[in-house]
């Protein structure tokens, strides 16, 4: 087994070497995987299972791709505490515990120090983010959509002692029921990340995936308010677009109730959704039926798609798009949020989004957005 200090992690990016270092949804085994092969896929729908890790963007493109990482995952000694006093393992225990959600939120920072420290602020205006939201409002105003998600990022400057590996640690250690995950390509650059949102799973040719939005941003000492209806119509959107995309595909579909799931220090309405995959039909067909979801896009999707990439102002890049291993009989894949970009070794990026209604309020959406960056933030 491979002690975590073990990873020449600086050596593979100088030789740019491929690699993927990730922890999947509530499990406490770590996997290192150098890439011995590197594969550029033509669509979603080619996706098969192949025994690979999938890296894909919001938008495909020649400059970004959706890749297929093949290598030999090895066990990692990681040696994490995953202990009950963690913030989201609390927030897990308390949502299962209490009904109605009415629970005491303990203060993020208090459990999650900093590691680099040093950090100087560098882009991301909330002028520039207030025009894009006027515009994105009028188009719902106007009705041509009944939702759309407004995303933004943000540069930091990094301290010297900046350390990937201590920063998935640290996201390991503080998330426990995310999709942990510290990658690097020659193509894509560095990108590390902690998704409590899940894609699509598959076992055999059972699939399950969420319908998951809506956002609450906890505060010390405050339990989950009531879901608002503008928050609830929210995330009814997403779950009506799975619905009907499955059934489109001749699917049955069965859901759970919505219920409350906590991420780090907010807490968003979810609903579990499975069904059957038919052997007609591969999983790259699901794929490319549900990427993007409302929950990163909008509706109608390709209309929104088509709007938020000419009005959003940005290249979301691999940030809205999935990853995670597929092979023949298991697939384990997630949304790509909560996540960040190095640009440079003083450099990196956050980034986070929002859905909007044509009742949004701008200083709700501009506050979630720096929730949601704060997640990654407490990592460095």
């Amino acid at each position: 087994m491979l002690k975590l200090s073990d990873l020449q992690l600086d050596r593979l990016i100088k030789e740019d070497k491929s690699f993927i270092l990730y922890r999947e949804p509530s499990e406490e085994q770590v996997y290192f995987m150098e890439v011995e092969q590197l594969q550029r896929v033509s669509s979603i729908r080619d996706i098969k299972g192949d025994g690979a890790f999938v890296f894909a963007p919001f938008e495909q493109s020649e400059e970004q791709p959706i890749l297929l990482l093949k290598g030999n995952p090895l066990r990692v000694d990681f040696r994490c505490i995953l202990t009950g006093s963690t913030t989201e393992k609390h927030y897990t225990k308390l949502s299962k515990e209490s009904e109605n959600a009415s629970v005491i939120i303990r203060e993020m920072s208090q459990d999650m120090p900093l590691i680099a420290g040093g950090l100087e602020w560098a882009s991301g205006s909330k002028e520039d983010y207030t025009q894009r939201f006027l515009t994105f409002k009028q188009a719902l105003e106007e009705e041509r959509f009944k939702k759309l998600v407004l995303a933004r990022s943000k540069e930091l400057m990094l301290a010297d002692d900046f350390d990937p590996k201590a920063c998935f640690r640290q996201i390991v250690e503080q998330y426990p029921t995310a999709y942990c995950y510290l990658l690097y390509t020659p193509i894509t650059g560095l990108w590390l990340g902690a998704s409590p949102e899940c894609l699509l799973t598959k076992q055999g040719n059972a699939c399950s995936t969420v319908a998951l939005a809506g956002t609450q941003i906890l505060e010390e000492g405050q339990g989950v308010a009531q879901w608002s209806d503008s928050l609830q119509e929210e995330q009814a959107y997403v779950l009506d677009f799975i619905e009907e995309r499955m059934t489109g595909l001749g699917l049955k579909v069965q859901k759970s109730k919505s219920y409350s799931s906590f991420a780090g220090g907010l807490a968003h309405l979810k609903t579990d959704i499975s069904f059957e995959l038919s052997d007609a039909l591969g999983i790259g067909t699901i794929l490319e039926s549900l990427h993007p979801t409302p929950a990163l896009c909008g509706l109608p999707k390709e209309e929104a798609k088509a709007f938020i990439l000419a009005n959003e102002g940005f290249d979301r890049g691999y940030y809205g798009g999935f990853f995670g291993f597929v092979d023949n009989e298991l697939a384990k894949l997630y949304v790509n949020i909560r996540c960040m970009q190095q640009l440079s070794a003083r450099s990196l990026r956050l980034y986070a989004g929002g859905g909007l209604l044509k009742g949004s309020i701008l200083e709700d959406e501009w506050q979630e957005t720096e929730a949601k960056m704060r997640t990654m933030q407490q990592s460095l």
